[in-house]
């Protein structure tokens, strides 16, 4: 197995893990403008996760790399939405 097969197993592993967490329990702040918009934005290809799953850290560079990825899908956010989703984010992360 090559370095690369092992990390895509554990980072496959951990995003299960995640999925199956998120699914536990209701988005903090339920029916806000902020948590709408993550439902909205970060729903559309997959289950949006429960923000306590990662620190504010973490998720600063998951909605770097998820607004790439948007942006090469043609769902580019706006420097607004990204901003109040990662201030929504940050604001319910986890210690």
């Amino acid at each position: 197995m090559t370095l690369r097969s092992l990390f895509r197993l554990v980072v496959g592993a951990g995003a299960a893990s995640l999925l199956a967490a998120s699914c536990a329990s209701p988005l903090p702040e339920a029916g806000t403008p902020a948590a709408e918009l993550y439902l909205r934005r970060c729903g559309t290809c997959h289950v949006p996760y429960r923000p306590g799953l990662m620190t504010a850290a973490m998720w600063g560079t998951m909605v770097d790399r998820m607004a790439v990825e948007m942006d090469r899908r043609g769902l580019a956010l706006t420097e607004d939405e990204k901003q109040e989703i990662l201030g929504y984010l940050t604001r319910n992360s986890g210690g």
